[in-house]
Order: structure tokens, then sequence, then C-alpha cells
């Protein structure tokens, strides 16, 4: 089941950085949240493209009639006039300035905005979030479809729907800010009413089973400089785990000493030819190998079913165990050596704290990143302590980061 980490990133991977609220200023930012109601952004850009400038006196010195004007096609401008006036007498009282503003609660803030006749919560938040920086969760009618569509909240109220959201996720402003926004690029394609009622195929959100870590553990995690630097350069990583540790262990075994590319061509043809374990025990090492495996490879795969099929090997048992014992029982395994037990945790066990030293890759993103000709196990522990307890997310940076950074 997907949680709001997931969708974040599956949001962010596919639709990049939205970079909101599209305004230069406080003022263009608040003028903006009141035109949007009722109305698309369209029709809002059209508005604020009248503005000859937003300077909050020269605005105010407008008559109803002139501001009418300018705000026309965002609809319902007699109302919006009358709030974006009220608006702005409210902030005449702090001077125009976001520093006096600062200093106010955002609990005594959020009721002033909310006493302004006009301003309801959604607009009101929007401008707590963006205009002035307040980590608080924006509730829209996406957010409430997004939510029912994934079976995670069962209510339409805003101020539960908010709590919700604001006790699953980092107190973080640019995050809310940027998961606002990605949830409104992606209701406009696929929480729309009939999108929703056809059912219609879901090309962001889809099956596809990752290494999990939320986004509590990555903040947690980018307060490392060196974190944040991968972070920051590469975005949300997501690195493809296995449902059943039976599959990952055959990954494994199939792919030592050939490239992924290789291993995942025979992998595929494997689970075709053999799609369950009692297929692998019943069939002949020739067959096993006629899928494009070594004799070694093949034997290894088929005394690792059959010892599954005899119960001696019981994979649902490791995860009971903690990091060194499931280690222990891997590497009793035929075919299964350190490294691969360490991926086979990572990947199929979501062990978060796991180094491997073992892997090349890793050895070299340290060496590159520490600027080392060569790193050693004390130097490879000593670097990847600073990562725990999540080695394994920070493994999945510098595989990252050494695949790709040139």
């Amino acid at each position: 089941m997907k949680n709001l980490s997931n969708i974040y990133y599956d949001l962010y991977n596919y639709y990049g950085p939205q970079h909101w609220w599209p305004a230069n200023n406080d003022i263009e930012m608040m003028i903006g949240a009141i035109l949007v109601q009722n109305t698309n952004w369209k029709n809002v850009e059209l508005a604020l493209q009248r503005f000859p400038s937003f300077h909050p006196a020269e605005i105010m010195q407008l008559t109803d009639d002139e501001l009418i004007h300018q705000i026309q096609p965002a609809g319902f401008y007699t109302r919006k006039v009358q709030t974006i006036k009220r608006v702005l007498h409210w902030y005449q009282t702090y001077d125009f300035k976001k520093e006096i503003v600062a200093t106010i609660p955002t609990k005594q803030l959020r009721k002033e905005f909310l006493a302004i006749h006009g301003i309801g919560n959604e607009t009101c938040d929007c401008i707590l979030l963006y205009a002035f920086n307040r980590p608080i969760f924006v509730v829209d009618t996406y957010l409430k479809r997004l939510l029912a569509k994934f079976d995670f909240f069962d209510s339409t109220n805003y101020d539960a729907i908010q709590t919700f959201m604001m006790t699953q996720l980092p107190e973080n402003v640019a995050l809310f800010q940027e998961y606002h926004a990605l949830i409104v690029a992606y209701g406009k394609e696929y929480l729309k009413p009939s999108t929703l009622l056809n059912n219609t195929p879901d090309p962001v959100l889809t099956d596809t089973k990752n290494i999990d870590y939320s986004l509590n553990e990555l903040f947690e995690l980018e307060k490392n400089p060196i974190m944040h630097s991968f972070i920051h350069r590469y975005g949300f990583i997501q690195r493809q785990a296995f449902s059943d540790p039976y599959w990952c262990v055959v990954y494994a075994i199939i792919g030592q000493v050939i490239s992924a590319s290789t291993a995942q061509v025979i992998f595929q043809r494997f689970q075709t030819h053999f799609p369950t374990v009692t297929s692998v025990g019943e069939a002949s090492l020739e067959t096993i190998k006629s899928v494009g495996l070594t004799t070694s490879k093949a034997r290894y795969i088929q005394q690792f079913a059959i010892k599954i099929l005899n119960n001696e090997l019981q994979l649902a048992n490791i995860y009971e165990m903690n990091d060194d014992q499931a280690l222990d029982y891997l590497c009793q395994i035929k075919g299964i050596g350190l490294w691969s037990a360490k991926i086979i945790l990572m990947h199929a066990y979501q062990r978060k704290d796991i180094a491997v030293y073992e892997d090349l890759a890793l050895r070299n993103a340290v060496k590159k990143v520490t600027k080392k000709p060569e790193i050693t196990r004390p130097e490879f522990d000593a670097y990847f302590d600073q990562f725990a307890p999540y080695r394994t997310l920070a493994a999945i940076y510098h595989w990252h980061f050494i695949a790709n950074d040139n």
C-alpha cells in the first residue's frame, strides 16, 4: 500500500519541482489566492496581468470599479474586490512588512485571517504557507480526492485532514509547498471526477515495489552535509525492491559477476519459465541452465528451491532476526555470500541500516567523496557510521552518485 512519502516521491519524480506559488511578491501571492476562489488559474493569470504593479498603497487607492475592471477575468469580482481590500487593510496594520508579521505566532495569524470576511480555510492557509512561509498544510479538493482514492482518510473535514497530513509529514515549509503544488498538478490530470469514475490508468502511482523510507527519515538524514548535497542534487531516489524474499535470493544468485542489464534479462526469462518454487524443484539442472545460467548458478538455485520445499529453509523467519543473525542465516544458502546477503536484507527485508563494504561501486563512491585513492574496511565503516541508523538509504544515494556523476 502506498504511504504519503511514497506518493510524494512518485509525484516529484514524475512532475519535477513546481516552484509554487507563481507570484513575485507577497501582495501578488495574496491577491492570487483570493482570485483563484471558484475559478481556474488561467483566469487568475489574466487578471493579475492587468495590474501595473503590486504596490499595496496604489491598489488601495483604486476605486471599486477600477479594481473590478482589473480582476474581471477571475469572476465573482464584486465580492473578491472587497476581500482584497480587507486583506490589504489588515496588512496595513503591520505596515506591509513581512518581518513584523513574522513575529506573530501562526495560530494567532491564522485566527486573524479567518476573521476577514471572504477568507476561508483554504485561502487562509495558502497565504500563510506561500506568502508568510508558515508550516501549515493546505487542504483542497484534490487532496481530499487523493486521500479517498488511496483509502487514507474517510473524512471531508478540513481540520481533521490537515491534522492528519501534518502529523504524517515532517514539519517543513518547503515540503508542504512542494507537496501541495504536486497534488494540484496530479489532480488536474488524475483526480477529476471523470478520471476517478472511469478508473483511468495512473502512470505515476504504480505498484512498483521500492525500498521503503519515509520523508521523516530522509529529512533526518539530510542533516548530514554529504547527504544534504546528494538529496538536493538528485532529488528523491527510488530503488526497486522485492516483495517476496525468494525472488530476491534468486536474483542475487543470477546477478553475481555479470552486468545488471544481463542479470535482468536472465531473471525475467527465469521467472517466465519457472514461475513457482515448485516448478524449479521439479526441473532438471539442464532445463534450469537453458535460460542462460551457468551450471553452478543453476545448481545453487535448484538446491535453494528444494530446501524451501522441504522446509529446511524458512525465509519468513528472517523478519524476526536481527541483522547479524539474518546475515548468518542467509550465508548458509549455497551461492549466497556476505555481499549477496546484505543486498537481500536491503532489497527484500527493508533493513535500513546496512553498510556494504563488499560492494565495489559503494567503495568507489566513498573514495570519490573522500578523495582517497583506496579505502580500507575500517575507513569505509567509519565513513558509513555517520549515516546510522539509515546506512541503507545513504547507500542508495551513493550508488546513484557513482553511477551518474561524471
